[in-house]
């Protein structure tokens, strides 16, 4: 589950990056036509099909088995929830995507610090 969260953690970061510097550099003129791609839906489609894939597997997964905090949970799905919408919100879609982005990333990371916390307590009890 580590490494899930791990690419998930990566994937949302670069995600929410993404998302709020594409406008700008696009609207200062700092994007020249090859760099175009990186704005095409289909790299919006596929970068959040790896969010989706990675929330379900390591964080929805893990909370219907009771492994996964109730709190990194609700975090999670917010921040699927704004980025699976965000284009129905008009001028507040990079704000809300990004912000889903940003909850996403914080979701997985929390999960990686609570499993490490909750692994560290058993390593030193054992001792």
């Amino acid at each position: 589950m580590a490494d899930l969260d791990f690419w998930g953690f990566t994937s949302s970061l670069l995600c929410a990056i993404h998302c709020a510097l594409m406008p700008l550099l696009l609207s200062v003129g700092l994007l020249s036509s090859s760099w175009a791609w990186l704005n095409h839906p289909l790299v919006e489609i596929t970068v959040a099909l790896f969010s989706i894939y990675f929330v379900y597997q390591s964080l929805l997964k893990g909370y219907a088995k009771g492994e996964v905090h109730r709190s990194t949970f609700v975090l999670a799905t917010i921040g699927l929830v704004l980025i699976i919408t965000h284009h129905f919100l008009g001028q507040l879609a990079t704000i809300a995507v990004v912000c889903g982005g940003l909850m996403v990333a914080l979701s997985h990371f929390q999960n990686m610090y609570l499993h490490w916390q909750l692994h560290h307590r058993k390593s030193l009890i054992s001792k």
